[in-house]
C-alpha cells in the first residue's frame, strides 16, 4: 500500500472511529454516571423489575436487561459497554454471556434498522417482531440446552473484565448499618477504582471499535467478500434466494446492512429479479443475522462462544426464512402477504 493510499486508509478509519465514538460515548458516558448514581440509591431494581421474568426465563441477572434494552434502541457497542461496566459486580459464565449475546445480535438496533429493511418492500413491523420472536426463543433454547447437557458454565474471561475485587456495599446499605464514618474510605477507593474501570473500559471500547472498522476497510478494499462469495452460495439457495442475490447477501451477512444498503438499493433498482419474494427472503434472513464478523468478534471478546455468535446465529437466520419460504408463505394468501408482510404493496 502506498504513503498517500496508507493515510487516506488511516485517517478514513480514525473518522469513522471518532464518529462512532463521540454518537456511542455522548449517550453512554452520562448514562454510566445515572446507573452508578441510582445503583448507589440501591433503586436498580426497580428499574430492572419488569424484565425480572425475561431475564430470569434465559438464565441471566435482571440488570443485563439494560445491555438488551440499550442495543435494541442502539447498537451493539452500547450493549458491549453496559456488559463490560456491568460484570464487576454481577459476573456472568459463558453460557449466560453466549445467551445474551445470541439475543442482542438478533435484535439490535431495531428502529433504525428496520428503517432500513422498510425501504426494499418489506414491512419494518414485521422484521421487528420476527427479530424479537426469534431472540427470545432461541436464547431461551439456548439456555435449556446448556444447562441440560451441563456446557459452557465456567466464568466467561475477557480483556474488559477486571480482576480488582470492588467492594459491594452501596453507601445507603453503610448509613443505615450505623457504620458510615468507619467504612466510608473503603466505600471512597472503591468509587475511584470505579472510575479507574470505566476509563479503562472506555479506552478499550475505542481501541476495539478502531481495529474492527481497520478490519471491515481492508475486506472492502480488497474485495475479500466477493472472492469468498462462492462459499455461502449453497446456503443461500437453500432460502430460496437467486442467484443473482447470492452477492449482495454475502456483503450484508458478513459487513452489514449499513454498509451494504447502497448495493441493496442499487440491486433493487436494477435487478428484475429482486421483486417481492427476493427482497423478503433476502432481508428476513439479514434481519437476524448481518456483520457477523464485526458483531461476532464484539461478543466473542465479552467472553462469548463463537460457536454460538457466529455460526449459531447463522445456522437460525438460515433455519427460519427456510421454515418461512417452505411452509409459512405457500398458505398464506397474496392478501395477507400484502398487508402483514410487505410494504407498499
Amino acid at each position: 500500500m502506498e504513503e498517500k493510499s496508507f493515510k487516506k486508509f488511516l485517517f478514513g478509519v480514525v473518522l469513522k472511529t471518532k464518529e462512532t465514538c463521540w454518537d456511542l460515548f455522548k449517550i453512554m458516558i452520562p448514562l454510566i454516571f445515572l446507573i452508578k448514581v441510582i445503583q448507589e440509591l440501591d433503586l436498580l431494581k426497580y428499574f430492572v423489575y419488569p424484565f425480572e421474568f425475561i431475564m430470569g426465563a434465559v438464565g441471566i441477572p435482571d440488570i443485563y436487561a439494560l445491555a438488551w434494552l440499550g442495543a435494541i434502541f442502539n447498537t451493539c457497542y452500547m450493549a458491549m459497554t453496559l456488559i463490560a461496566v456491568f460484570f464487576n459486580d454481577y459476573p456472568l459464565t459463558v453460557e449466560q454471556i453466549s445467551v445474551l449475546g445470541l439475543m442482542i445480535l438478533i435484535s439490535h438496533s431495531l428502529i433504525i434498522e428496520g428503517a432500513i429493511i422498510s425501504k426494499f418492500k418489506v414491512s419494518g413491523i414485521y422484521s421487528i417482531v420476527l427479530r424479537v420472536v426469534c431472540s427470545l426463543f432461541f436464547g431461551y433454547l439456548l439456555h435449556i440446552t446448556a444447562q441440560y447437557f451441563g456446557i459452557m458454565q465456567q466464568r466467561a474471561t475477557s480483556i474488559f473484565y477486571g480482576n480488582v475485587e470492588m467492594y459491594h456495599h452501596t453507601f445507603l446499605e453503610l448509613y443505615f448499618a450505623g457504620n458510615l464514618a468507619a467504612e466510608f474510605h473503603t466505600w471512597l477507593i472503591n468509587v475511584l477504582w470505579w472510575f479507574y474501570a470505566q476509563a479503562k473500559t472506555i479506552v478499550l471500547i475505542t481501541f476495539v471499535i478502531f481495529m474492527l472498522f481497520v478490519l471491515i476497510q481492508l475486506m472492502k478494499d480488497f474485495n475479500v467478500v466477493q472472492k469468498i462469495d462462492k462459499i455461502f452460495k449453497p446456503f443461500w439457495s437453500i432460502m430460496g434466494i437467486s442467484k443473482r442475490n447470492y452477492t449482495v447477501t454475502s456483503i450484508c451477512y458478513l459487513i452489514g446492512l449499513s454498509y451494504g444498503y447502497g448495493i441493496l438499493k442499487e440491486e433493487s433498482e436494477k435487478s428484475i429479479s429482486f421483486r417481492k419474494d427476493q427482497p423478503f427472503k433476502v432481508l428476513s434472513f439479514l434481519a437476524i443475522v448481518h456483520a457477523v464478523i464485526e458483531d461476532g468478534i464484539i461478543f466473542m471478546l465479552l467472553g462469548a462462544s463463537g460457536w454460538v455468535v457466529i455460526v449459531g446465529r447463522t445456522l437460525i437466520g438460515i433455519l427460519v426464512v427456510w421454515l418461512l419460504v417452505r411452509f409459512i408463505m405457500p398458505r398464506l394468501s397474496e392478501r395477507t402477504k400484502n398487508k402483514f408482510l410487505y410494504k407498499g404493496a
